[in-house]
């Protein structure tokens, strides 16, 4: 498995990542914005409890480690408002926090009362989740909130080839998605006529979501802290009684401290408790 990128208006490979390790089966990818913002590509693996951030240049920047309701990794998707979307082949979708990549929530999806197992690739719109059914030719608009189908789109019109329907992507142009399948040789680009315009309001965050998202930002910076504190401390004792080494360091431990309470301010503004 490997990342590219893909000319979409002519199917060209346009850049390609190395390829993973042979332990590694690739899965959902996502573009999102993280809290610094910068630009990365988040991905997870089916079976190795391991997914890998990187930049858009494909340049993989680290691995971390995830746990969900199977164990596996199928899709994911960025909801623009600091959670991540996973789907892992149960019926249930996971909400992760974008920074700590630990989950914060999960909700069961369901079709009139029933539940829907098996839901594969994933990508959020307007306040809702759309989402791929493993051999389906289906896609379900989902509220996140409490996981409930609002509509389901039929796809069986697409491409014929007895391998699945499961890439849905955003082009980039307001009311219009990529839809492809495994190992189609065509990608369609669609317009949802009746979906956008009707969108739910994003809730806002609850008083839980906004305590956790506070917690988290003082602990980080807190935690910074001590070990800025701790290393400075070992740099002062090898200053060996020197005055002026001793001064320039308790200037740069300030700064360095003050650098951290003004990131830790920048992440509680994230919390809409600026």
């Amino acid at each position: 498995s490997r990342l590219r990128r893909i000319d979409p208006t002519d199917g060209s490979v346009m850049k390609s990542g190395p390829y993973m390790s042979g332990k590694y089966f690739g899965e959902g990818i996502a573009h999102y914005t993280d809290r610094s913002g910068a630009h990365r590509i988040i991905q997870l693996t089916w079976r190795k409890k391991t997914g890998f951030l990187y930049t858009p240049g494909l340049r993989q920047l680290s691995k971390f480690s995830f746990q969900t309701t199977t164990g596996e990794g199928w899709g994911i998707t960025h909801d623009g408002d600091g959670s991540f979307v996973v789907s892992d082949g149960s019926q249930y979708l996971h909400f992760w926090d974008d920074a700590t990549l630990t989950q914060h929530r999960r909700v069961a999806v369901t079709h009139n009362g029933k539940s829907i197992s098996e839901l594969n690739e994933l990508e959020y719109v307007d306040g809702r989740v759309l989402a791929n059914v493993w051999y389906s030719d289906n896609i379900y608009v989902i509220d996140p909130t409490d996981g409930r189908v609002l509509q389901v789109y039929d796809f069986s019109s697409l491409y014929r080839s007895g391998n699945v329907l499961n890439g849905i992507a955003l082009t980039g142009v307001g009311g219009e998605l990529f839809i492809t399948g495994k190992q189609w040789p065509v990608i369609y680009r669609i317009r949802l006529t009746d979906f956008w315009g009707t969108a739910r309001p994003t809730p806002a965050p609850t008083t839980e979501q906004r305590g956790r998202c506070v917690r988290e930002a003082v602990a980080a910076h807190e935690s910074k802290a001590k070990k800025i504190r701790r290393r400075i401390r070992r740099e002062i004792q090898a200053c060996d009684g020197d005055a002026d080494c001793r001064a320039k360091l308790v200037v740069k431990l300030r700064k360095k401290i003050a650098a951290s309470k003004k990131q830790m301010k920048a992440s509680l503004k994230t919390c809409r408790l600026d």
